[in-house]
């Protein structure tokens, strides 16, 4: 999958319109200029910070859907090498989320009241309000 992203579909003309059925239509150069490793070859590392790993999963799967490819680590003293760090802390009735890309100055940040009794109902919450973010 990641060979026919990399070496076929973003080989296509930039204004090339692409449905990736997650979103509404991008186009070739939008995506040529997100995806990082596209000409170095290198992969990035993305850190996942959890106070409470009982959502780890769920958020990691989310990540990989976007960032095909890349490394995690779970490790504080790693995060200072990776290119996206999430953060997600449970204090309490609620969780928030921090995504912080590293090399630009935009931090988003979200602060949710999930029913943790639910435990299908609050990754599914968790996990729109990262793809949201």
């Amino acid at each position: 999958m990641i060979h026919s992203v990399a070496d076929i579909l973003l080989n296509l003309p930039d204004d090339t319109n692409v449905y990736p059925g997650h979103m509404g239509y991008t186009t070739i150069a939008d995506e040529n200029s997100t995806i990082r490793w596209r000409d170095t070859g290198a992969r990035s590392m993305i850190a996942i910070l959890l106070n409470d790993a009982s959502f780890e999963q769920d958020i990691r799967e989310l990540l990989m859907a976007f960032y095909p490819g890349e490394t995690f680590t779970h490790k504080e003293e790693e995060a200072g090498e990776a290119e996206l760090i999430v953060q997600g802390v449970r204090d309490g009735n609620s969780f928030s989320l921090d995504v912080t890309p590293v090399k630009k100055e935009t931090v988003h940040f979200a602060l949710i009241y999930p029913d943790f009794s639910n435990r299908f109902e609050t990754k599914n919450e968790i996990k729109q309000t990262l793809y949201r973010l």
